[in-house]
Order: C-alpha cells, then structure tokens, then sequence
C-alpha cells in the first residue's frame, strides 16, 4: 500500500549554513508543507564546531543537536511516514548509526552529488595523512565490509555516471544530476536563454569581462579541521604567490583578475576589515556563477564550481603550488586530466607564461557533463522533486 510521507530529516555533520538551507531542500520540503527536521550531529562527531545564528533563516524549522548517536535513535521514531536524508561520512563514528537507520521502518536516502575526480593519491601525500583513526575509517568504509555492517540505504540519489551505486549498494538508485545543474538552468532562464542555446556553436555570448578566480578558501577552511587534517596552504605563503601570479596574469592578459570568494571564508563576510589577501582586487561573495558566464578564464584548484565553467564552456587554469601539491597535488592533476585542462604551478610561474590563454576542450568537458554533472536521461526536474517524487510514488 502505497503511504505518503510526511516528514523529512537531514542528518548533518556540521551545523547547517543559510546557503545549504536552499541547495540541500530544506527550504523546498518545508514549502511543500512538510515537517522538516534539521538534526546536527556536530556535538558528537565535530564537537569543536559552534552553530550560527540560524534563526534568521531557520523558521519554522525543528532543529535538534544530539550529544550522541544513542541519544539521536532514542529520539528519532524511525516512522515509516518519515524520510531520513543522512548527509553523514561513511566512518568508524557513523557505521553503527547507519545500520540502525538502514534497518528501520524510515526511507534512508543517502546523497551522491557535486563530487571531483579525486583520482588515486601520491603515496607519500597517503602515508603522511595517515592515524590509527584513519586507517580504522578506509577499513570500514570498504563496500563489503560496511554493507555487512551498516546494511543499505533504500535510496541513492546521484548526479552524474559515475556516482551511480554498484548492484545492490542500496534499495533504489535515483538518477539526477549536480546541484549545480538546477542554478545553471535557473541562471540561464534569468537571461532569457535555454539549455540549447547554451549547446549552440554560437554560444557562450558573453563579450569576456574578466579572469575569475574560483577561491577555496585553502589556508582557513572549516573541513580541514573536520577531518584533522593539516591545511593544505599557509597564508603567509599562499598569498604571496596568488597576488604575484595575478599580477603577471593581468599584464600578460589585460584583463582584470575577480575573487569568486568563498562563500565561508572570512574575507567574504559583511563588515569585513582584516588583511587585504588579494591584493585590492574586486572580491564578491555569491555570484560564482554569473562571474564564470562574463570571464575569459577561470581559475581554480580543484572547486566543484568547475561544474558551471564546464556547463558554460569556459576555459579553465588549474593552480597548485609547492605547498598544495605535497596533499592536493592528486586531486589537481586527475581533474585536469578529466577536463583537459592545463595546470601551473603559481610558485613557478615561468612554466606557464608566456603562453596564451587556455582554450575549453569540448570533448573533455563533454564527457565531465555526462559522469559528474548530469547522465543521459535523467529527468529534466529540480533535485530534490525528483526525489520527493520517488518517495511519494514508491513509499
């Protein structure tokens, strides 16, 4: 018998952003007159995170921090009326969490989506990364391994081939897309285009303005902590070797360089008064998308926003350093190679100029459309529609 659903619960392993609160649905379920449940599981699995002020934008919305997964079960009903989206990692803290939820009466959906090609790690860069906490983490995470242990999800939802479940990884497979694909189509609505037009010869349109560079946020980044890992990039380095770089890329170029700025770095935030990190140059906080449609180029380490560089066919310059390349290094250079993109190291700048601009490699960006953005034939609806559809139709 076919029941409705009535409630939707987002496991988070952080407490929740104004950003994620549009992007990861909750704002659409709780228009769709939904009760919503926000549960951040940060008290026990990254204690040292403080919640916002989220009650600017979490109205109306049940929030709940439970100091433990004990708690958390005791406390969630596990209703067969109810869908549990759990945003958790795949580790020793979360396996046992998982088989409790897997094995209730609930709809378990777990979410694959805006995902980059990682690529296998330099072994020296593994081996530095590695504690008995780590080692225990890649053991249980082994698909045999935690599917005996933590059992399967009813639902995947992905975006793009290659995030699709093996057979029997789960319940359902949903095939969707990037959640960057809806913010492309909506921006392209907003400009009176369509998806063809953005496929056309003619396309993109827009006269180039700028260069934008598509800020990581690498030197201060929250995750590093999360997963105690050591930042990838020192700020008395970075900086230094960024501003130079752009320098020499505005006179090569005579385009001006635009900070895309991360949207949780402390530069990016109103009021803002620290350290001039980049030099003088524009900084703007929210308008990656629209930076990437009016650049010549775009510039980053390994962002997810390559997605709309890609969608928009511009073309991309993968930046390392000496600093980045001993932990990142890997994942630069697997993304350049699925993208075709060129890759310079901004503490060796002479290795790149003074070549031209990099043009868009078209088959490449092809093939990264179809197994990271969006596979041939799935729906042409929101992200989280899509889901809600399913859970609906098939609860």
């Amino acid at each position: 018998m076919r029941m409705s659903i009535q409630t939707i619960t987002y496991l988070m392993q952080a407490p929740i952003s104004q950003k994620e609160f549009g992007t990861l649905g909750v704002e659409f379920f709780h228009g769709k007159g939904l009760r919503v449940q926000v549960w951040d599981c940060s008290p026990f699995l990254n204690p040292s995170l403080k919640p916002g002020d989220e009650r600017v934008f979490l109205q109306n919305i049940e929030v709940e921090r439970p100091a433990s997964p004990q708690i958390l079960l005791e406390k969630h009903d596990g209703s067969p009326f109810g869908a549990i989206v759990n945003l958790l990692p795949r580790n020793f803290k979360t396996i046992f969490l998982f088989a409790a939820l897997n094995n209730s009466a609930a709809h378990t959906v777990e979410v694959r989506t805006n995902a980059v090609p990682a690529g296998p790690g330099q072994l020296a860069a593994r081996l530095r990364k590695l504690s008995p906490g780590r080692v225990v983490d890649f053991i249980v995470r082994n698909p045999k391994i935690w599917q005996k242990l933590a059992g399967i999800p009813g639902r995947i939802i992905y975006g793009g081939a290659v995030m699709c479940p093996a057979p029997g990884e789960c319940g359902r497979a949903i095939s969707a897309h990037a959640l960057d694909y809806e913010v492309w189509l909506e921006f392209l609505a907003g400009r009176g285009m369509s998806p063809a037009d953005a496929r056309s010869a003619d396309f993109p349109a827009a006269k180039p303005k700028h260069i934008v560079f598509l800020d990581q946020n690498l030197p201060f980044h929250g995750d590093f902590a999360i997963q105690k890992r050591r930042v990838p990039a020192t700020e008395e380095r970075y900086f230094p070797a960024l501003r130079r770089f752009f320098d020499r890329l505005e006179q090569n170029t005579g385009l001006p360089v635009v900070i895309a700025a991360h949207p949780r770095a402390r530069y990016s935030q109103a009021g803002y008064s620290g350290p001039d990190y980049f030099g003088g140059r524009r900084l703007i906080s929210g308008q990656t998308l629209p930076l990437i449609f009016d650049s010549a180029l775009a510039l980053t380490h390994y962002s997810t926003a390559v997605n709309f560089a890609v969608m928009a066919q511009k073309p991309l310059l993968l930046l390392s350093s000496n600093e980045i390349e001993r932990s990142e290094g890997h994942i630069i250079r697997s993304m350049g190679a699925h993208l075709g993109a060129p890759i310079v190291n901004i503490d060796r700048p002479d290795e790149f100029f003074p070549a031209g601009l990099p043009q868009a490699n078209q088959e490449a960006y092809a093939r990264y459309f179809h197994n990271y953005i969006k596979e041939e034939g799935s729906p042409e609806k929101p992200f989280w529609q899509i889901l809600l559809d399913d859970l609906q139709n098939r609860a």
